[in-house]
């Protein structure tokens, strides 16, 4: 249990460290892997907890791509704001970035929910 958490330690350290998708995908591999390796309530517990951990930091990923997303539509020519798809690649790419942090975020919070009600099940009876 213990290396598990020095693991989340690190890979949290890390993940801020880098802020690259690249870091937040293998973290959500990881999360799987402990999901699914989990069986009493703490550790689905400590799973909820870190599913929540990584949905935050996926939501501040998505802000980061949303503020980029302002910044280039206020430079963008106007036609843009008449015909999005005239939009330059960047503007676009940055949209799409934020909406797939936003929606991975979302599952990681429903992922939490659910192991932290597996969590409340797995405890013994009083």
């Amino acid at each position: 249990m213990m290396r598990k958490m020095i693991g989340g330690w690190v890979l949290a350290v890390a993940l801020l460290a880098t802020g690259g998708t690249v870091s937040a995908q293998q973290s959500a591999a990881q999360l799987a892997a402990l999901a699914k390796e989990a069986r009493t309530a703490n550790e689905h517990a400590d799973v909820a907890k870190r599913y929540r951990l990584h949905a935050d930091t996926l939501d501040m990923e998505a802000a980061r791509h949303e503020v980029r997303a302002e910044k280039l539509a206020a430079t963008a020519p106007a036609i843009v704001h008449k015909w999005p798809a005239m939009a330059p690649k960047e503007l676009t790419d940055a949209r799409q970035k934020a909406a797939a942090a936003r929606r991975e975020a979302k599952e990681s919070r429903e992922l939490a929910a659910r192991h932290q009600s597996l969590a409340v099940e797995a405890l013994p009876a009083q």
